[in-house]
Protein backbone atom coordinates (compact mmCIF):
# COMPACT_ATOMS: atom_id res chain seq x y z
CA UNK A 1 0.00 0.00 0.00
CA UNK A 2 2.81 2.25 0.99
CA UNK A 3 4.27 1.45 -2.54
CA UNK A 4 1.40 1.84 -4.43
CA UNK A 5 0.76 5.69 -2.92
CA UNK A 6 4.50 6.40 -3.41
CA UNK A 7 4.12 5.65 -7.65
CA UNK A 8 0.51 7.30 -7.31
CA UNK A 9 2.91 10.61 -5.92
CA UNK A 10 5.71 10.44 -8.28
CA UNK A 11 3.07 10.40 -11.17
CA UNK A 12 1.84 13.71 -10.23
CA UNK A 13 -1.83 12.45 -8.68
CA UNK A 14 -2.52 14.84 -5.67
CA UNK A 15 -1.90 13.18 -1.90
CA UNK A 16 -5.84 13.62 -1.29
CA UNK A 17 -6.78 11.42 -4.49
CA UNK A 18 -3.61 9.40 -4.06
CA UNK A 19 -4.83 8.55 -0.98
CA UNK A 20 -8.43 7.92 -1.57
CA UNK A 21 -7.10 5.57 -4.34
CA UNK A 22 -5.53 3.64 -2.08
CA UNK A 23 -7.88 3.51 0.67
CA UNK A 24 -10.55 2.12 -2.02
CA UNK A 25 -8.10 -0.37 -2.98
CA UNK A 26 -7.37 -1.54 0.42
CA UNK A 27 -11.28 -1.91 1.39
CA UNK A 28 -11.82 -3.77 -1.67
CA UNK A 29 -9.00 -6.27 -0.79
CA UNK A 30 -8.63 -6.85 2.31
CA UNK A 31 -12.17 -6.31 3.70
CA UNK A 32 -13.99 -8.08 0.99
CA UNK A 33 -15.01 -7.01 -2.26
CA UNK A 34 -18.42 -4.93 -2.81
CA UNK A 35 -18.99 -5.22 1.47
CA UNK A 36 -15.73 -3.50 1.96
CA UNK A 37 -16.48 -0.04 -0.04
CA UNK A 38 -19.86 -0.37 2.02
CA UNK A 39 -18.30 -0.34 4.81
CA UNK A 40 -15.86 2.58 3.39
CA UNK A 41 -18.41 4.71 2.73
CA UNK A 42 -20.05 4.29 6.49
CA UNK A 43 -17.48 5.07 7.56
CA UNK A 44 -16.50 8.25 5.74
CA UNK A 45 -19.53 9.57 6.57
CA UNK A 46 -18.97 9.13 10.19
CA UNK A 47 -16.01 10.01 10.53
CA UNK A 48 -16.88 13.76 8.32
CA UNK A 49 -20.03 14.09 10.95
CA UNK A 50 -17.93 13.85 13.75
CA UNK A 51 -17.54 17.43 15.60
CA UNK A 52 -14.04 16.09 17.09
CA UNK A 53 -12.24 16.86 13.95
CA UNK A 54 -13.81 20.04 13.24
CA UNK A 55 -11.69 22.72 14.78
CA UNK A 56 -8.39 21.52 12.74
CA UNK A 57 -9.84 22.85 9.58
CA UNK A 58 -11.28 26.15 10.93
CA UNK A 59 -7.88 26.32 12.72
CA UNK A 60 -5.90 26.36 9.42
CA UNK A 61 -8.66 29.01 8.46
CA UNK A 62 -7.95 31.13 11.19
CA UNK A 63 -4.34 30.96 10.70
CA UNK A 64 -4.85 31.94 7.19
CA UNK A 65 -7.19 34.92 7.40
CA UNK A 66 -4.52 36.31 10.41
CA UNK A 67 -1.73 35.84 7.94
CA UNK A 68 -3.64 37.80 4.66
CA UNK A 69 -5.03 40.75 6.69
CA UNK A 70 -1.53 41.24 8.32
CA UNK A 71 -3.47 40.80 11.98
CA UNK A 72 -0.59 38.51 12.74
CA UNK A 73 2.28 40.71 12.51
CA UNK A 74 0.42 43.82 14.24
CA UNK A 75 -0.68 41.28 17.74
CA UNK A 76 3.12 40.17 17.57
CA UNK A 77 4.35 43.38 17.12
CA UNK A 78 2.01 44.54 19.77
CA UNK A 79 3.03 42.09 22.11
CA UNK A 80 7.05 42.57 21.77
CA UNK A 81 6.18 46.09 22.34
CA UNK A 82 5.00 45.27 25.72
CA UNK A 83 7.25 43.00 26.76
CA UNK A 84 10.50 44.96 25.31
CA UNK A 85 12.32 45.13 28.53
CA UNK A 86 11.33 41.42 29.54
CA UNK A 87 14.68 39.35 29.36
CA UNK A 88 14.30 36.38 27.10
CA UNK A 89 11.22 38.19 25.28
CA UNK A 90 11.33 36.20 22.10
CA UNK A 91 10.08 32.77 23.70
CA UNK A 92 7.43 34.91 25.53
CA UNK A 93 6.49 36.86 22.31
CA UNK A 94 5.59 33.55 20.79
CA UNK A 95 4.00 31.84 23.67
CA UNK A 96 1.43 34.88 24.64
CA UNK A 97 0.95 35.07 21.03
CA UNK A 98 -0.40 31.77 20.11
CA UNK A 99 -2.00 31.90 23.80
CA UNK A 100 -3.99 35.08 22.56
CA UNK A 101 -4.37 33.66 18.92
CA UNK A 102 -5.66 30.02 20.20
CA UNK A 103 -8.15 32.00 23.00
CA UNK A 104 -9.71 33.47 20.00
CA UNK A 105 -9.93 30.61 18.38
CA UNK A 106 -11.91 29.28 21.19
CA UNK A 107 -13.95 31.83 21.47
CA UNK A 108 -15.25 31.61 17.74
CA UNK A 109 -15.66 28.00 18.03
CA UNK A 110 -17.74 28.34 21.44
CA UNK A 111 -19.53 31.29 19.46
CA UNK A 112 -20.70 29.11 16.49
CA UNK A 113 -21.74 26.48 18.17
CA UNK A 114 -24.31 28.07 19.58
Amino acid sequence: MLGGSTVLLFLGLPVAFSFLVINLLGAWLFLGGEAGLVQFARNSVGSVASFSLTPIPLFILMGEVLFHTGLAVKVIDGVERLIRQVPGRERRNTAVTFACCHTAERVGLVSMCR
